[in-house]
């Protein structure tokens, strides 16, 4: 749930709408789905507004990038340098060139990778999984050989070594702590 909760929070970090520059001289704009927005579009980020695509800047911006990287501090962006889907734009309008939309951006990447994460099951985890039903089973016949083993030299404590070789052992330990600790 911890992880899906930022998940959420990042699938809703982009604007829905975008202003598509329509005439580069008079910075002209028209609203439009940014589903619409392809590659090599105009877009006008103004002041407040989160950029709804990766691209190029083309003229200076002072942008927040907190949401994804986690930086408080603003950056400062000059003309040429890449701007991600996310940030937020604190100075004048921002010109962008799109080089990134949907599944292309870094932050559709981000929650891939999330959702990747939170799905699969670690490598370790399932080495220790298939390990643990072996290992369970070794001990089980050491400490039954152990307590057959100290009925002869002292059955009074017979019981004892092989109780205590199975709580030394803890074989549950293998498979509770791993999961837990990738969990962690």
């Amino acid at each position: 749930q911890r992880a899906a909760r930022p998940l959420q929070r990042l699938g809703i970090i982009t604007p829905e709408l975008a202003h598509r520059i329509t005439d580069p001289a008079t910075l002209a704009t028209e609203s439009v789905a940014v589903a619409r927005v392809q590659p090599g579009d105009l877009l006008l980020v103004k002041p407040g507004e989160t950029v709804p695509a990766d691209g190029i800047a083309q003229s200076a911006a002072q942008v927040s990038e907190a949401v994804i990287t986690g930086e408080s501090r603003p950056v400062h962006r000059q003309a040429g340098e890449r701007i991600i889907a996310g940030a937020t734009n604190l100075g004048s309008a921002l010109v962008l060139r799109v080089t990134g939309v949907g599944p292309a951006t870094v932050l559709s990447s981000i929650v891939a990778m999330i959702d990747r994460a939170v799905a699969e099951r670690p490598p370790l985890a399932e080495l220790a999984q298939r390990v643990s039903g072996g290992f369970v089973s070794v001990v089980l016949v050491l400490a039954l050989a152990a307590g057959i083993a100290w009925w002869f030299i002292d059955p009074g404590r017979a019981l004892w070594v092989a109780v205590s070789l199975l709580v030394i052992t803890c074989p549950c330990a293998l498979s509770l702590a791993t999961p837990a600790a990738l969990s962690v």
